[in-house]
């Protein structure tokens, strides 16, 4: 049977809203019982996931990329050993100096972001999360409820490059004594905590990804921020409320340091003897500032959503 015989009763197959399901407007990309949807369903992404993820991958990976070969090129040229090695989940792998090491953690820091970004939006379209359609929101709206990509992506890029930094380049945070530099944090203690460590930025990108997602300031992007920021917290306690991730040498050589300039005893004592303390609280407000200002314009957005937000109807 010819398959364009069917045209007089409006059943073309070469007819584009027939052959393409996302130009039919009565369609919903969130129903799974809807029969258009059939085999786009049996695909890992697709629909607005798929280009969703894509937008989000060619906008992160780059950026990304550029702050894994800073981070790298710093890390070999002041590597203090010969061999330079990185550690993913808690193993070694050594490479040879020069460019070879910085490639591999490159790569190496490319696939786990790529891997997290992945998994968030497999399991998004896995839930039928409905995450819109780009172009919807009106960045000049006069609420201005609206969340550029520049903050979550730089967010994104912030803690990838912290997580390579605690990670894979330990030792480029040091302090000079003698002549010497020495090393803040014992390097085998650290990379013990791999695992609350890179939950912690996974539960960032998760966050961050919600935003680009929304695109305002919305409940889920609280509820999700508030949420993130909890785990983000509890991960950040667990690793820095442990003074055992400070190096003894470098300790010894804060405490000698202080006592000779005269530094009052209660500061030796509270604050110079736990160093781990002061990234800890670092961490600590920064996760609260941030949670804080999300709740306060989610909050000032909802007062005026009768006023007209910055979704485009």
């Amino acid at each position: 049977m010819n398959p364009y015989d069917n045209r007089s009763n409006g059943n073309d197959p070469r007819n584009d809203a027939q052959r393409d399901p996302y130009s039919n407007p009565q369609r919903d990309p969130y129903n799974d019982n809807d029969p258009d949807n059939e085999q786009e369903c049996k695909k890992i992404l697709s629909g607005a996931y798929l280009r969703m993820y894509r937008r989000v991958l060619l906008l992160g990976l780059p950026l990304a990329a550029s702050v894994l070969v800073g981070v790298s090129l710093l890390a070999n040229f002041f590597s203090p050993e010969h061999n330079w090695r990185i550690w993913l989940m808690g193993i070694r792998i050594n490479f040879g100096g020069g460019p070879v090491a910085v490639v591999a953690n490159v790569v190496l820091g490319l696939v786990v972001m790529f891997g997290i970004i992945t998994v968030i939006f497999v399991l998004l379209q896995k839930f039928n999360v409905d995450i819109g359609e780009y172009g919807k929101y009106d960045a000049d709206s006069p609420n201005r409820n609206y969340i550029g990509p520049a903050g979550p992506i730089g967010e994104i890029l912030l803690s990838l490059a912290t997580t390579t930094l605690f990670l894979g380049t330990p030792f480029l945070m040091a302090g000079r004594f003698d002549g010497e530099w020495v090393s803040v944090f014992s390097t085998s203690a650290l990379r013990a905590m791999w695992l609350p460590i890179i939950a912690w930025m996974t539960f960032e990108i998760i966050s961050e990804v919600t935003k680009l997602i929304d695109r305002k300031y919305t409940t889920r992007v609280c509820v999700i921020t508030v949420l993130c920021g909890i785990a983000c917290a509890l991960s950040a306690f667990y690793v820095f409320n442990d003074l055992n991730i400070i190096n003894p040498e470098f300790l010894y050589h804060m405490v000698e340091f202080n006592y000779t300039v005269g530094t009052p005893e209660w500061v030796v004592e509270h604050i110079v003897m736990q160093p781990n303390r002061i990234p800890l609280g670092i961490m600590l407000s920064v996760i609260f500032f941030e949670v804080v200002d999300v709740i306060y314009y989610t909050a000032k957005f909802r007062i005026f959503q009768d006023e007209g937000d910055s979704y485009a109807s």
